[in-house]
């Protein structure tokens, strides 16, 4: 059964000009987020941090959609099944290979352009794929309440009883 790329649920999702502007601000918010605490913890200036940051970012935004082009090809391929077909322990394993895929885009520049050993790198990545992870949660929850889709339902919390109220 196909999900959300049926005609009749095309209304239900972002248009290509929302989500640009969506990925934009991510990530604009994400740099004024981790630039202070990078540039502390490395010693760097907030330029060199600051430019650093912004090409690491630039090659997730590249990385992150090719990974994902990729590997839903592999899994229909293996599988038969499309992305938004996945059950949960699937989505585990493309959430973790695009982590991957991204610390392999991330540690040549933080090696390469930030002059850190693989230890330091290691450990950057993980702190930065934290800080983003948190930030992943609270932009797009307040993006979502702040721009709701057209033509969506609310959503009534497990065990509410409350029926949700007219938009």
């Amino acid at each position: 059964m196909p999900c959300s790329t049926r005609p009749e649920n095309a209304h239900l999702l972002r248009p290509l000009q929302e989500r640009i502007a969506q990925t934009l601000l991510f990530e604009l918010g994400g740099l004024a987020l981790v630039l202070p605490a990078y540039s502390a913890i490395t010693g760097h200036g907030t330029g060199e941090s600051a430019a650093l940051m912004a090409m690491l970012a630039l090659g997730c935004l590249l990385a992150g959609p090719l990974h994902n082009a990729v590997y839903d090809r592999i899994d229909l391929r293996r599988t038969g099944r499309t992305a938004c077909q996945r059950g949960p322990r699937a989505r585990l394993a493309h959430a973790i290979s695009h982590e991957l895929a991204l610390t392999a885009v991330g540690i040549p520049i933080l090696m390469g352009l930030g002059g850190h050993g693989l230890w330091d790198t290691l450990a950057l990545n993980a702190m930065l794929t934290l800080a983003y992870t948190a930030w992943a949660a609270v932009f797009y929850l307040a993006w979502d309440r702040a721009r709701p889709i057209a033509g969506s339902a609310p959503i009534t919390p497990p065990g509410s009883s409350r029926a949700p109220s007219a938009p």
